[in-house]
């Protein structure tokens, strides 16, 4: 079942676009948005809380509009973005005041023990807060409200490796636990997705180029290398990111293979990671 879903939405800012985006998040996924920097994950998130106006096509979170329905639209959302969003010289106890009454749900006995989860002193000023304290309170904020989708964008940028670990693992185990939850998780960092995803949406230039379940998509991909003069083998496999160096080859291709050749290497998961797929269709867009 659907619960977010995006139809043909176009939104024009100074200097960029996004153009005709079509997808949907069923419920109880957590989905990777992937692009290089500037490529539309920030802009597509912003226009999903309706910070930016989109000028056509239509964004419904179970079944509510994101402009029309906009107050119960966003009483359905929690949010972590990578920057903090709080009043930095207030407490944490002071902030959750400021932020409770936007949300009908608000849940005090979960928000509670969330704060106890994540050992965050309800005293203590946002100001005097590492940047994974910041996260933890974002975190438990976002979902003190019974949010039924959960917005990331670069939230495990600057957390040092074991807290990321910690968080991605938090994360996976909610959403296992909380059938209704969603999220959306856009990253830089593959790696995370790699850990948690179930499907993976790739942004290039303020269009969506691929979705798919990630499993899906490891199935399909195939990174081969070999000696230049078998390039022809290729033929009818649409090569993304070939690359000739001196006398081999590289590319990444998603059509099942007929046959394999003894001189060629092919390169799968687990050896293949979303990084690695990743550089491939960027690179193809820079030949």
């Amino acid at each position: 079942m659907n619960i977010l879903e995006l139809n043909n939405v176009t939104v024009t800012l100074k200097n960029f676009s996004l153009r005709n985006i079509t997808f949907n998040l069923q419920r109880g996924t957590i989905t990777g948005l992937i692009g290089a920097n500037g490529s539309g994950k920030t802009t597509l998130i912003r226009t999903i809380m309706n910070l930016y106006r989109h000028e056509t096509g239509s964004i419904r979170l179970n079944g509510l509009d994101n402009i029309r329905d906009a107050k119960w639209f966003k009483d359905k959302i929690g949010f972590v973005y990578d920057e903090s969003y709080f009043i930095e010289n207030l407490t944490i106890e002071r902030n959750k005041n400021v932020i409770r009454p936007f949300y009908s749900k608000w849940d005090e006995r979960l928000f509670s023990t969330l704060l106890e989860k994540f050992a965050l002193d309800r005293g203590k000023k946002v100001k005097h807060l590492s940047k994974g304290m910041k996260t933890k309170f974002s975190l438990a904020v976002a979902l003190s409200h019974h949010a039924d989708l959960l917005l990331m964008d670069e939230p495990t940028s600057g957390l040092d490796p074991v807290f990321r670990v910690e968080l991605l693992e938090f994360i996976a185990q909610y959403v296992q636990d909380h059938p209704h939850m969603t999220v959306l998780f856009s990253t830089h960092i593959t790696a995370d997705l790699d850990r948690i995803a179930n499907h993976i949406v790739y942004m290039r230039k303020g269009k969506i180029r691929l979705q798919m379940p990630k499993n899906d998509l490891f199935d399909r991909c195939t990174v081969i290398r070999g000696p230049r003069h078998a390039i022809d083998r290729l033929d009818g496999l649409n090569p993304i990111g070939l690359r000739q160096t001196g006398d081999t080859f590289e590319c990444l291709v998603m059509e099942p293979l007929s046959a394999e050749f003894g001189d060629l290497e092919y390169i799968r998961y687990p050896r293949l990671r979303l990084e690695d797929i990743m550089f491939y269709l960027e690179r193809e867009k820079a030949e």
